[in-house]
């Protein structure tokens, strides 16, 4: 079917406020940070096997690129990383003796507490990548593929995760599969699941524990969504890291465990498919990304620089999903670092989260990267927040930040100017914050995007203010068949006057012949209801003040919105009226 745009036209004046100020300028600090290309340092990294297959190509290109810099990243777990970077003497278990013991970065999946901050408070997290986790299983010879192995639903793995589950012909389990397949494993009647998890203390645990306790509440209760080997009433084989479980379940036939989807590309494992929401799902890059994009647009913890971004709305996202974040101290060095050390591990991590080739290596190892807004979050804060002795440090670049707000409706267009305008200035870091609900026209921004002109009067007038005319903008309505609507018949739909596609007033605006084919089709009937999904734009000002041009005073009501959906992500809403039939939708543009 064809998507349709154009159901009514209305054009908004859009201008921007420029104050004659200039951009706020970070120079780089020279002398003490300056490093020779004839010197070589290292710059010591471990913690979480999550991100390792990336991290460890990515150290290997990046020395090829900057010899002077020998980054190292030893995947040793989350837990044995996290207590490197916060004291090695204090907080690693005695037994824990394998070096390096001093790190200059950790790599984590699991989160600080509130407690590790308190007691560090020179600690900060930063998100790099997201990543899934995907059930891996052996049902003995048969040589499974991702497009036909076994299938399960979030729920049943749950279950089987928890011990409610506990055998291979559950009927649960058996249901769900294509029945010549099944017989083709040949299961043994009464054949017991091998449960088979971490030993350690986990990020990956963590980021697998959290998806599966918002699938269900009796799992969240048993269990709980934490990095710990610990499985209340559920036996279970535990294996210390990833490749360790990894190589047990690949030569344990009737086991299941779970690794990070690049383990178990790189090893050829079998992975669980899910049935969600009537599609069945395949762990890969792209779902990763579909999650990220509904869910990956802001942090839970703005301040900590923290989020989950598991079970995600849109059925195309892969619903085992976490972030993997950097933890490094703001200001303090380890024993023997210098602060060459501090400049050595932002260069890299600025090159990682920038570098082309570094996105190819995430999507070919199933990773998604993160979004440009948060990337550029990140990039500013870390740029920030990273001192020695004193002195901000910096990879040698000078920085321009610019920093802006505006309509909601037009932040994806304002995130492609400033990422295309960055391939010609590198250096310029455009930042622009949605807000529609903003009333001064600037509060220490550089630039506003608004349709509320500032006063005229010159004595109420902004000194130092340039207004200047920057686009016009259209809203309109989304669907996935070409339908004609006018201003009041949208409004009417709108307050629930109209809620079937084949009422007279819809079907009187549309060519006969194309109405009647969508009439005549069996997915058509005369009861068929509108289904109508939310967008940000159907809650703006600007949209509220076009409506009500129409006659539309309120808001929507529960009739006219089916299930009363709402996304503030645009390109969620696209996907959801892809999937839904027989849906409507308010976009941003």
């Amino acid at each position: 079917m064809e998507t349709s745009f154009l159901l009514w036209a209305v054009t908004l004046a859009v201008v921007m406020c420029l104050p004659h100020s200039k951009a706020e300028q970070t120079t780089p600090e020279t002398g003490s940070l300056g490093v020779r290309h004839n010197q070589s340092f290292e710059i010591l990294g471990t913690g979480g096997s999550f991100p390792a297959s990336l991290y460890r190509e990515a150290t290997s290109a990046y020395q090829l690129v900057y010899p002077m810099w020998n980054v190292m990243y030893k995947p040793m777990g989350s837990g044995r990383g996290k207590c490197r970077i916060k004291n090695h003497h204090e907080e690693c278990a005695p037994s824990d003796t394998t070096p390096p013991l001093n790190i200059d970065f950790a790599g984590s999946d699991s989160l600080l507490t509130d407690s590790d901050y308190k007691r560090y408070p020179d600690l900060q997290m930063y998100p790099t990548v997201a990543g899934a986790v995907v059930p891996i299983y052996n049902l003995g010879p048969v040589n499974d593929t991702g497009t036909d192995g076994l299938m399960l639903t979030p729920l049943v793995l749950t279950r089987i995760f928890r011990g409610n589950i506990t055998t291979w012909d559950d009927p649960q389990i058996v249901e769900l599969q294509l029945q010549g397949k099944w017989a083709s494993y040949r299961i043994p009647p009464g054949q017991p699941i091998e449960v088979v998890v971490r030993a350690d203390k986990s990020g990956t645990t963590e980021i697998f524990k959290k998806s599966l306790s918002s699938f269900e509440p009796d799992f969240n209760e048993q269990i709980g969504p934490n990095s710990l080997p610990s499985w209340p009433g559920v036996q279970t084989i535990k294996k210390s890291g990833t490749p360790a479980l990894c190589s047990y379940v690949s030569v344990q036939p009737y086991s299941i465990g779970y690794a990070v989807l690049g383990e178990a590309l790189e090893r050829l494992l079998p992975m669980v498919r899910l049935q969600r929401g009537g599609i069945v799902l395949t762990a890969s890059a792209r779902a990763v990304e579909y999650a990220v994009m509904d869910l990956g647009h802001q942090f839970n913890d703005p301040e900590r620089l923290t989020g989950e971004i598991h079970n995600a709305k849109v059925n195309t996202a892969w619903p085992i999903v976490g972030y993997t974040y950097l933890v490094i101290r703001k200001e303090t060095l380890r024993q023997g670092a210098t602060c060459k050390n501090v400049q050595g591990t932002y260069a890299f991590w600025k090159w990682f989260l920038t570098e082309p080739i570094v996105r190819a290596m995430a999507q070919r190892l199933g990773f998604g990267v993160l979004p440009p807004t948060l990337r550029d979050l990140v990039l500013e804060r870390m740029h920030s927040d990273l001192k020695c002795e004193g002195n901000q440090v910096n990879d040698g670049v000078m920085f321009q930040y610019v920093h802006g707000s505006g309509l909601n409706s037009l932040q994806p267009l304002m995130q492609k100017l400033s990422d295309a305008y960055r391939y010609l200035q590198p250096t310029l870091i455009v930042r622009y914050n949605s807000n529609d609900e903003k009333e001064e026209p600037l509060g220490g921004e550089s630039f506003v995007v608004s349709t509320l002109l500032p006063p005229t009067d010159p004595q109420k007038a902004e000194p130092d203010v340039a207004v200047l005319p920057f686009m016009a903008v259209g809203i309109s309505v989304l669907s996935m068949v070409k339908v004609v609507l006018d201003g009041p018949t949208l409004a009417r739909i709108l307050e629930g006057h109209i809620t079937k596609w084949l009422d007279p007033e819809i079907v009187a605006l549309n060519p006969d012949g194309l109405w009647d084919a969508y009439h005549k089709a069996p997915m058509m009937d005369r009861d068929q209801d509108i289904v109508l999904l939310q967008g940000p734009t159907a809650r703006s000002p600007e949209f509220a003040a076009i409506m009500k041009q129409f006659g539309h005073e309120g808001q929507f009501t529960e009739k006219a919105i089916y299930g009363g959906s709402r996304y503030d992500n645009e390109k969620t809403l696209l996907m959801m009226v892809a999937e839904s039939p027989r849906s409507a939708a308010t976009p941003a543009k």
